[in-house]
């Protein structure tokens, strides 16, 4: 690992986690109940990476979409008593240039009426009947259900509002909420409406996906054993998306942003792949200084 890199990822570790900032109730839900047909002209005006992420392309987000259009149906066995407001894919799955791996998942999340929260994850060989266009590499639909009362007020999931998995995300209740506008494409239900002054929770979503990130750059403290490979394709996944939020964070400090180069996450064997940990790298040195230097607009996180 190259001096400087060693010396930004020190001073990474070093600060202080940034605090959520939700003035609750949450303005989530738009009137507006989501249309397919007006998906990519709402997407381009708002998510995140079409906005600030070269080689993101609305068609193949939308393709992604379409692909789970009906989700809704298959979930909601899984808790008839609940009434589901909406629907809404993120992660790599949907942004699929930078996700090639093996061991994909399709990550949604389901917000419901009432107080609640229930994780599972639904093996795709289960879908793929009444979902052929999913692609083969994918293995899992993960699903994350947030009650409207903990997403919208703020109140504490009968649960507890977490659950570990090796992504480092430890409360996924804010985690959720403060990425549905920017991030999230929604496929069922009502649309949603931008959280006024978010840019503290996005520059959070960032501080989070970086710190995963350096986790899984140096192989340590990982919850579950991953393949080096895999783990370099997983950073730069979440370096892509920390990037991306960076830059919203950015353009709403009206701050100079800019378009970032996403890492194709592909590379196999053993020369291919220490390649690529050394281009992982490069990235994370970029992503880090980033995240400072907006940080600095910051002063009392």
């Amino acid at each position: 690992m190259q001096a400087d890199l060693k010396e930004l990822i020190a001073e990474m570790k070093g600060l202080p986690v940034p605090s959520f900032r939700f003035n609750y109730p949450l303005p989530l839900f738009s009137d507006e109940r989501i249309s397919l047909d007006d998906l990519a002209r709402k997407l381009e005006q708002r998510n995140s990476f079409l906005r600030h992420a070269e080689s993101t392309d609305v068609k193949e987000v939308v393709e992604r979409a379409r692909a789970l259009y009906g989700v809704q149906e298959v979930v909601q066995p899984f808790f008839p008593e609940k009434k589901i407001i909406t629907v809404s894919l993120t992660g790599s799955y949907v942004y699929h240039r930078w996700n090639q791996g093996k061991g994909n998942d399709m990550d949604a999340n389901v917000i419901v009426v009432g107080n609640w929260f229930w994780h599972k994850e639904i093996p795709a060989e289960l879908l793929r009947h009444r979902f052929p266009d999913i692609p083969k590499g994918v293995e899992n639909l993960e699903i994350v259900v947030i009650g409207y009362d903990n997403a919208v007020h703020g109140k504490p999931t009968p649960t507890g509002d977490s659950f570990e998995t090796t992504t480092g995300r430890s409360n996924v209740v804010p985690v959720t909420t403060a990425g549905l506008w920017n991030g999230n494409v929604p496929i069922y239900g009502l649309d949603y409406n931008q959280i006024p002054k978010n840019e503290p929770n996005l520059l959070r979503l960032a501080y989070e996906l970086i710190m995963s990130a350096i986790l899984r750059y140096e192989g340590t403290k990982l919850k579950k054993p991953e393949s080096r490979h895999y783990s370099m394709i997983k950073a730069a996944c979440r370096l892509n998306e920390a990037g991306v939020y960076l830059e919203d964070v950015a353009e709403g400090l009206n701050h100079a942003n800019s378009k970032i180069p996403l890492l194709q996450t592909k590379g196999s064997g053993n020369d291919e792949l220490e390649q690529y940990r050394v281009r992982v790298g490069l990235a994370l040195e970029r992503t880090i200084t980033r995240y400072l230097e907006i940080r600095e607009h910051f002063r009392n996180i």
